[in-house]
């Protein structure tokens, strides 16, 4: 009878000498075989699992690439077998210098404790809700990352054992996987090395176009607007102003994010292209909307994202992007154009390798932006960078986050959004929850200091955003291609910080809609410039195709013409040049579903789309500013006034317009559950739960399938739940004195001063009266 052959474990190691040895062909084999197995599996899974949601919905077999798919599942297999390998190598030598690795089960039991350990560790994240926003370092995260640790061993232990399918495999097996996993690699590397990224084919002198957003920023915290503090927050983008066109009335068509990011990458208006709302069954339709990235890309740039927040591949706002890169989501940069990197983006050990490099490097945006920029130097290119930096949680990193006040010791370092939403909570109750005290005279909110520190934290994250967009300049110096690239600085929307007792974005003020926008075009050419007049963000398409002489934005779907009879948005470039556009064009409009806001150079009119009556219970719907009187919007007027009045009917008239033209949305925009599901976790840990029930939003934040039926129930509308106007029947419930504003006084050891300064908006004029 002929004996099955020996495994390598079996080796009775007759020789001292030779046990090394076999000890590390051991962990090879071992991490080889077990590693390419386990990324074999979780590649198919990714490619397969959308294939298969598409089958269920279908009802018929929808298309498959078989070369793609067997190119995706050897080059999953064969990097984590040589992941595998050589982690279990290093392992085997580690322990055998510490006289720890004379269990032959050991490399296989490392490789099948490594992949329970990283299933279960991210896979059951959203079930531990303590140990959200929390660092890595923190006590928690590590007490919960030491019981997986124990978990995955004890597993491992279980199941490789000497008799089973999971020990040491035969020298036959690993030999075959080998040869398999070297051919088949070589091929498939070789395959994706023709999958280029877009076609080529741009005029080379075509312009480079360096867009970038920084989100949440407000424009009057920035010097080149007027902002002052010491040290400047904005030197980099004030060189950027003296060197380009500073628009002082810019304004989003949306006070968030997913909304205001299709306006000025569509050129239309947020009911136009129908992504409403930030909700995880959103997304921009690619059929009926044509975004800038795409038009580039058609003509020959080479287009790349690079995104921080919730922005994600997943909206459909990242369309005609030939390169994406989701800093948090954990994935990594991702070529559109091969399968395999949209598969290995999402496997698990790179998201893991990706979120640690996130942790460890907080420009990690602006990192994979700079190298990707570098890699363009043979075409014309088209870059997006998105940061997050004045965002909540408002917690940039050092030195910035006490550059403007090192001495706070309060509750709110950093300031996250569930802190906003705490203190909000006080406002209207009165009382602190935590020990039913008025809430102005708790220990756990001082009105003046605290906020404070939260503006000192805020204007950090904006020095930080500052100091990585320098980078992008300096870049472009060094490689020789400023005078020849468009530099566009922006962002999506503004921030309340307790303007008006409120705080954060998707209001309908000042502070929301008022973003910067600065334009470097190419050769400087209207250096120095200052645009007056209201312009709207959805206007950058035309003014970036108009620069790049690459065509124009189709007007839609159906062919339809503009609110205003044109085509999506229009170029910018004569403004720079002083030319007025009329005065049509200098009315501007914004919305966030409930209101819809259009202003000119003075006046501003407000109207709360479901409530058109002008009073509900006493509560005037539609609010009127006189913004040059008033540009903290503090007190609606009344039309008594003939001016008042012709202002109001003129405004109103405008807004009647826009509401009739614009087209029925679609409450709900479908897509895959998985998704849904996935996208409303993120979106719930982020704080974007505004119209959620209690319910919804427990069930997002733990990313369970329930929140699929009570999304189906919710009234969300895709703005806060707070109805601004009624904050004007209160006071803004700040004590006498303090109104939202920080004192004159300096603070903390940065020196940061508000006397001198210019009034932002929010803050009373010094000759105003003061709140009861």
């Amino acid at each position: 009878m002929v004996s099955p052959p020996a495994r390598l474990y079996d080796d009775p190691f007759r020789h001292p000498r030779e046990r090394p040895l076999n000890q590390l062909r051991q962990a090879l084999a071992s991490g080889l075989v077990l590693g390419a197995a386990w990324g074999a599996i979780e590649a198919l899974v990714l490619r397969m699992g959308p294939w298969v949601r598409l089958w269920g919905r279908l009802g018929e077999t929808p298309p498959l690439d078989g070369t793609d798919l067997v190119a995706t599942l050897v080059l999953g297999a064969a990097h984590y077998g040589v992941l595998g390998a050589l982690g279990c190598a290093v392992a085997v030598l580690v322990l055998g210098r510490l006289g720890r690795a004379g269990d032959a089960l050991l490399a296989p039991r490392l490789m099948v404790g490594t992949a329970l350990f990283a299933n279960l560790y991210w896979h059951t994240k959203q079930l531990w809700a303590f140990s959200w926003g929390l660092p890595f370092t923190h006590w928690k995260r590590l007490l919960l990352t030491a019981g997986w640790v124990v978990v995955a061993a004890a597993g491992a232990r279980l199941l490789v054992r000497k008799e089973g399918d999971l020990g040491v495999p035969r020298p036959l097996t690993a030999l075959v996987v080998t040869v398999l996993l070297s051919a088949g690699g070589s091929w498939a590397m070789a395959r994706e090395a023709t999958l280029t990224a877009g076609p080529g084919g741009a005029p080379a002198d075509a312009p480079n176009v360096l867009y970038v957003v920084v989100d949440a920023l407000r424009a009057d915290r920035l010097g080149c607007y007027g902002y002052e503090r010491d040290p400047a927050v904005s030197p980099n983008v004030d060189r950027l102003a003296a060197e380009g066109v500073v628009h002082e009335l810019a304004w989003a068509q949306a006070p968030f994010t997913w909304t205001s990011f299709g306006s000025f990458l569509t050129g239309k208006y947020p009911r136009e292209h129908g992504l409403i709302k930030m909700w995880p069954d959103q997304k921009l339709d690619v059929h009926g909307n044509r975004t800038l990235a795409q038009a580039l890309q058609e003509e020959g740039w080479a287009t790349g994202a690079f995104l921080t927040g919730t922005l994600s591949n997943d909206t459909g706002l990242l369309h005609g992007f030939d390169t994406y890169f989701e800093t948090i989501v954990g994935h990594e940069a991702v070529n559109r154009h091969s399968k395999w990197s949209v598969v290995r983006s999402r496997m698990l050990l790179w998201i893991l390798y990706n979120k640690t490099r996130q942790a460890m490097d907080p420009r990690l945006v602006n990192t994979e932006a700079l190298r990707w920029i570098e890699d363009q130097a043979n075409r014309p290119w088209f870059a997006l960078v998105h940061y997050y930096s004045t965002h909540t949680p408002y917690d940039p990193p050092p030195p910035y986050d006490t550059l403007y006040d090192s001495d706070y010791a309060g509750y709110f370092h950093p300031f996250r959004q569930k802190h906003g939403q705490w203190i909000m909570q006080q406002q209207q109750e009165g009382v602190c929850q935590h020990d039913d005290r008025p809430c102005w005279s708790c220990e756990h909110f001082d009105p003046e200091r605290d906020v404070a520190h939260v503006d000192a934290l805020y204007d950090g994250g904006v020095r930080f955003a500052d100091e990585m967009f320098g980078s992008l300049l300096d870049l472009l110096d060094e490689l020789d291609i400023a005078d020849e690239t468009l530099v566009v600085f922006t962002s999506d929307h503004g921030e309340e910080l307790y303007d008006h007792g409120l705080f954060e974005h998707d209001w309908m003020f000042e502070t929301n809609l008022q973003v910067p926008l600065v334009v470097r075009y190419p050769g400087k050419e209207h250096a120095g410039a200052r645009v007056t007049w209201p312009v709207e963000m959805r206007d950058i398409p035309a003014t970036v195709l108009d620069v790049a002489g690459a065509g124009t934005l189709d007007a839609g779907p159906d062919g339809r013409p503009g609110v205003r009879g044109r085509g999506p948005g229009r170029s910018l470039r004569p403004d720079a040049a002083g030319v007025d556009p009329g005065r049509d064009e200098r009315h501007v409009f914004a919305e966030n579903v409930r209101y819809v806001s259009v202003r000119n150079d003075r006046w501003k009119l407000t109207q709360n789309r479901f409530a058109p009556v002008q009073l509900r219970e006493g509560v005037l719907t539609t609010r009127l500013f006189d913004l040059v009187a008033d540009p903290g919007e503090h007190a609606p007027v009344s039309p008594g006034d003939p001016v008042v009045r012709q202002a109001f009917r003129d405004l109103a008239t405008r807004f009647t317009a826009y509401d009739a033209a614009m087209p029925e949305v679609a409450a709900s925009g479908g897509g895959d559950e998985a998704k849904i599901i996935e996208l409303a976790k993120m979106l719930a840990e982020l704080g974007y739960t505004a119209g959620m029930s209690e319910e919804a939003q427990e069930a997002a934040a733990a990313g369970s399938a329930e929140v699929l039926e009570l999304l189906g129930n919710s009234q969300f509308l895709g703005s806060n739940e707070i109805q601004e106007e009624a904050i004007y029947g209160r006071p803004f419930q700040w004590p006498p004195g303090f109104n939202g504003r920080a004192p004159d006084a300096r603070v903390g050891d940065g020196g940061a001063r508000r006397s001198g300064a210019p009034r932002r908006p929010g803050a009373p004029r010094d000759d105003a009266p003061e709140d009861p």
